[in-house]
């Protein structure tokens, strides 16, 4: 093979290596896709309760006093993914001796607001809910729950805690009128928190 024949043949070989620009598999511009992303609901729940230290001790000297007792701090879960708000409240039943023979009067038990909500997950402190302090006391007669937080709509979404003061003269307040009698008295306190608007 000559020279010449040679070249030609090496050149026809390289040539037939590269693809035509028209070869390729046709496609379409731009492509478009729908991706989803499904956001399931979680639930609003207490991440910790609030729970209630007994009250100090009282000696009886003639005159009107006060027990205190403290609330540990607490926080709330608001996974509903709804906005719609919620509220915490707090209720206590009339403060009985173990065998109801003695009461405390109604209206006797008061509570002071959480001092404090701080953001547990990152969220913004202007959609923070707001702590309360309750509009009656806690064991009043008509047993109405009083709320002590609560979140707007569009408000306290994620995770939450309240710092109680825990302060000289506690969270939680008790009056001893001057004519109780001795005894060891007990009330039942309910905290709830309930997915109830509340602005």
């Amino acid at each position: 093979m000559s020279r010449l024949t040679r070249a030609v043949t090496l050149a026809a070989m390289a040539a037939a290596l590269v693809a035509p620009a028209g070869a390729e598999a046709d496609s379409t511009s731009p492509a478009t896709q729908t991706p989803q992303a499904t956001v399931n609901p979680g639930s609003l729940d207490f991440t910790t309760a609030p729970t209630v230290t007994d009250f100090g001790p009282i000696t009886l000297d003639g005159q009107a006093q006060t027990a205190n007792a403290q609330v540990n701090d607490w926080g709330v879960d608001d996974s509903e993914g709804t906005g719609a708000g919620w509220q915490v409240t707090a209720v206590a039943t009339q403060f009985t001796t173990a065998d109801s023979s003695e009461t405390l009067p109604m209206n006797s038990l008061t509570m002071v607001a959480p001092a404090t909500v701080t953001a547990d997950s990152g969220q913004s402190a202007d959609e923070a809910p707001t702590p309360e302090t309750p509009a009656e006391p806690l064991d009043n007669p008509g047993q109405t729950p009083q709320v002590i937080a609560s979140a707007t709509a569009g408000n306290g979404m994620g995770d939450w805690s309240f710092h109680q003061s825990n302060a000289t003269g506690g969270d939680l307040a008790l009056g001893i009128p001057a004519d109780a009698r001795a005894g060891t008295y007990t009330s039942t306190i309910t905290f709830t928190v309930q997915d109830t608007p509340t602005g």
